[in-house]
């Protein structure tokens, strides 16, 4: 059952400390709703011509941010099971070659060649990527969304990122209205500093 599955997971993390916290560090940089986020966005899309909301467009992108920052960890968390287990440094680097097993050591404990967890060996097996799945989604990501676009835990933040997100050129409208997001903000704050050099309060309040 799905809890036993869990529980032998455990099981074998608490025997192996080292990998325990190589995984805890690199999963906290992943979106702790990852799951929830794929299947939204695996969801079908609205019909052609169905209006879609501001706020629905903003969801989606940022979900779209969020999977981005999942992928990019997965080389981190393909690293922390290649330290214990050497088979997995193996199947990463070659692919659907087939390595002659060894025996790995990682702080004088020797470890099998592969999780004994059936669900650790399938995070593995995901996380290593063989088939490259991971970095072609990656690229496909790339192609669209900028470099340093990333998802922000902070609300103001996530809406700035969601206006930046998309590269320059993905759709004119958009480009369009970020030009005059940029100039009204520009003004905005141009029209704060006046008024504070008037009226001489550091803090203004709208």
């Amino acid at each position: 059952s799905t809890l036993v599955t869990r529980q032998d997971a455990v099981a074998e993390l608490l025997e192996m400390p080292e990998l325990h916290q190589a995984l805890v560090t690199a999963i906290s940089r992943c979106p702790s709703d990852a799951d929830t986020v794929v299947a939204r966005l695996a969801a079908p899309p609205p019909r052609a011509g169905t209006q879609v909301s501001q706020a629905a467009l903003s969801a989606r992108l940022s979900d779209l941010l969020k999977v981005k920052s999942a992928v990019r960890c997965a080389p981190v968390v393909a690293k922390a099971f290649a330290v214990v287990f050497p088979m997995v440094s193996d199947h990463r680097q070659q692919g659907h070659q087939q390595s002659d097993p060894t025996v790995g050591t990682s702080g004088g404990a020797e470890h099998d060649d592969a999780p004994r967890s059936a669900l650790l060996r399938a995070l593995a097996s995901v996380f290593c990527d063989p088939h490259g799945t991971l970095r072609k989604l990656s690229e496909r990501i790339d192609e669209q969304v900028e470099d340093d676009a990333l998802h922000a835990k902070q609300s103001f933040q996530s809406q700035v990122q969601c206006i930046y997100a998309m590269k320059q050129g993905a759709d004119g409208l958009l480009d369009l209205a970020r030009q005059l997001f940029s100039e009204t903000t520009e003004q905005i704050h141009e029209a704060a500093q006046r008024y504070r050099a008037e009226t001489g309060l550091r803090t203004l309040k709208l």
